[in-house]
């Protein structure tokens, strides 16, 4: 039944032709005729036909290497011949398009590349082109041509150099002519110059930037606001070549690159580059001395943090102000001063601590403080601070109380020899901080034995009235002296007592005080206190000159005398009897007395044997008397005062045996 039905079936159903699919095709459902084992009869008697072929999926073709043709019998034959060398060009130099203008005009083409720093010799150079000239004489630049002068300035020049003063004249404006040329090449304006930040651009603006600074148009000022950062190495050389970056232009960037990070990056050993620094503005010419002030300024934050380059610094900054300062050509150098000296009082002011150096500073003193503004109280205030740090450094290291003693001495030893000079006084006074140490020197050296002559009576006098000006207490100074040394033996005390005259009439001495001092001493109770032999504090009170004290003063002396028994009265005696034997020996009109008369020598052999007030009393009155004349001769209309040659030479050996070389000098 089942094969009747299925026959049947298959004969009445009516089939698409498009829907018949090959017998050797299969379908994605499966085999849908029926097992042979199930069915063989069916099959075999009546075959259904296929079902139709479904298109087949996407798949993605999949390109198939094509395989080499399958090599021939005969293969063609090796070209063996050899080939001219060609230049290649190394992979790591950095390329460049080359742009022609047929290229620009026509647009679109590729450029073509270049390499930079390659050119190899192809044999087309002139110089590769042998001639008979290059072979006798060589290859050589062909020199511009010059036409000749019209006229020589020989004739115009010539007879004005013959005379004496042609060629002064002559360096006279070529001077004018360098100092103007270098006047006029100075720049007037203050740096504005400041390290360019660190930006970090986009792609597009980094190529913007770049174009800018390939334009000579826009100004560089304008660039260094924003430098990009990350350009580096080949690919900033490649990225000037490329965007045809004028050299000078590519050179800035560089170098304002290096300015910037190298230095600020720690890129750079700074102990290393600092060094370096100072050591060429030490050593530098005047010819470049600007440019290493230059360099220098933009790391001096930093240079005088560290006293090791700051000492340094200001040191090679003052040389180089004295050097130039005493230079013969000082009026060319001009600028050059002006500058050092605008830094000196610049740093003077922001870092004083770097101009502490004991080993140069008394070499150098003088001129840092001729190049400070005279009305400036802050940086004379500095300086003042200055010195006195150094000379505290100086007194303890190398100028200790031993040695400052010894400069003293040599430089006071000079004017036994020499005439004393006007800056000695000064020079004394800045070798030593201990000023008391420095004065009782200068007393010991005053009463010594070993320095005859009374020329150090009055170059000790004149440095103590200066020292007097800058500070120094002349009556204290003595009186310590007094209360260290006795001053034991005769010639030491009529030294001291003579400079102690000087000291008492040019008013830097107080009386009053010396009395103060000797009687909370004890006073003067015994007679061999004030006696010629007598202690030399006590005895000092005789030998003052009276005519240079005030009344009270005088009354306050005489009280003091008479307690030790000593006769005021008769001392004042004695003078009055001196001046009228002065008065008789001068020819002098006196009163008709019972004085016997003296001669010139005696009386002047008395004179050397008194005390120093005597002394003092006859050269005080010799010019008060010669002074008064003087003036009214003066009054008269006569202009020099009649003194005859005898009176003139009676007068100059009584000061002489008085040894009073200051009335001396007041007389002449």
């Amino acid at each position: 039944m089942r094969l009747v039905e299925s026959t049947s079936a298959a004969e009445s159903k009516v089939f698409i032709p498009s829907r018949i699919m090959p017998p050797t095709d299969s379908s994605e459902l499966g085999d849908m005729s029926p097992h042979p084992s199930i069915h063989p009869l069916s099959i075999e008697a009546d075959v259904p036909l296929p079902l139709p072929q479904r298109p087949p999926p996407f798949v993605a073709s999949v390109p198939r290497r094509e395989m080499p043709p399958p090599a021939t019998a005969n293969p063609p034959k090796k070209d063996n011949r050899p080939k001219p060398y060609t230049v290649e060009p190394p992979a790591a130099a950095p390329r460049y398009a080359i742009h022609t203008d047929a290229q620009v005009k026509a647009g679109g083409s590729a450029p073509k590349i270049g390499y930079a720093d390659f050119f190899p010799w192809t044999g087309n150079h002139p110089e590769d082109q042998f001639s008979d000239d290059v072979i006798r004489n060589g290859y050589y630049n062909k020199a511009l041509y010059t036409p000749a002068e019209t006229q020589s300035a020989k004739n115009i020049l010539f007879p004005a150099l013959k005379h004496k003063t042609g060629l002064t004249a002559l360096s006279s404006v070529f001077t004018a002519v360098l100092g103007q040329r270098r006047h006029n090449g100075q720049i007037t304006a203050p740096s504005t110059f400041k390290p360019p930040p660190r930006v970090t651009l986009t792609d597009t603006k980094r190529e913007s930037w770049l174009k800018d600074l390939a334009n000579p148009a826009i100004s560089l000022r304008r660039l260094s606001r924003t430098i990009p950062h990350g350009i580096r190495g080949k690919i900033l050389l490649e990225q000037c070549l490329n965007k045809r970056v004028p050299t000078d232009r590519a050179v800035w960037l560089i170098k304002t690159r290096l300015a910037a990070h190298l230095y600020a990056e720690y890129l750079l050993d700074r102990e290393h580059f600092s060094e370096w620094l100072v050591s060429n503005l030490e050593n530098s010419s005047d010819a470049k001395l600007p440019m290493w002030m230059l360099i220098t300024q933009l790391y001096w934050k930093d240079l005088l943090k560290m006293r090791r380059y700051g000492r340094r610094l200001v040191t090679a900054l003052i040389s180089h102000h004295h050097l130039i300062y005493n230079h013969p050509d000082k009026d060319i150098l001009h600028p050059l001063l002006e500058s050092l000296t605008q830094c000196l009082n610049t740093l003077i002011l922001s870092s004083p601590e770097n101009f502490v150096s004991p080993s140069t500073w008394s070499k150098y003193r003088d001129a840092l403080k001729a190049c400070l503004p005279a009305g400036d109280q802050a940086r004379h205030n500095s300086f003042g601070a200055i010195n006195l740090r150094n000379e505290q450094l100086a007194a303890a290291a190398n100028r200790s109380q031993p040695a400052a003693r010894h400069i003293l001495v040599r430089m006071l030893d000079g004017t036994l020899q020499n005439p004393m000079s006007n800056e000695l006084p000064a020079q004394c006074w800045g070798i030593s901080k201990d000023k008391d140490a420095l004065a009782r020197a200068l007393l010991e050296w005053c009463t010594s034995l070993y320095r005859p002559g009374l020329a150090k009576i009055y170059v000790t006098s004149r440095i103590l009235q200066h020292w007097s000006t800058l500070g120094l207490d002349s009556t204290a100074t003595v009186l310590d002296f007094l209360e260290a040394d006795a001053c034991e033996e005769k010639e030491h005390k009529s030294a001291f007592y003579h400079v102690v005259c000087e000291l008492v009439r040019s008013e830097i001495f107080s009386v009053p005080r010396y009395i103060q001092w000797l009687m909370a001493r004890g006073g003067t109770r015994n007679p061999e206190l004030v006696s010629r032999d007598g202690p030399a504090p006590t005895r000092l009170l005789v030998e003052v000159p009276t005519h240079a004290l005030a009344p009270s003063q005088r009354d306050l002396r005489g009280e003091m005398l008479r307690r030790a028994s000593f006769s005021v009265a008769d001392a004042a005696a004695d003078v009055e009897l001196a001046l009228k034997h002065l008065k008789h020996t001068l020819g002098m009109s006196t009163d008709p007395t019972d004085l016997k008369p003296l001669s010139l020598s005696k009386f002047t052999k008395k004179i050397a044997s008194a005390d120093r007030a005597l002394k003092a009393e006859l050269g005080w009155w010799l010019r008060a008397n010669f002074a008064a004349h003087a003036e009214e001769r003066e009054r008269e209309g006569n202009q020099a005062p009649e003194i005859s040659p005898a009176l003139f030479y009676a007068v100059r050996s009584v000061l002489e045996a008085a040894e009073d070389f200051s009335m001396i000098w007041r007389y002449l």
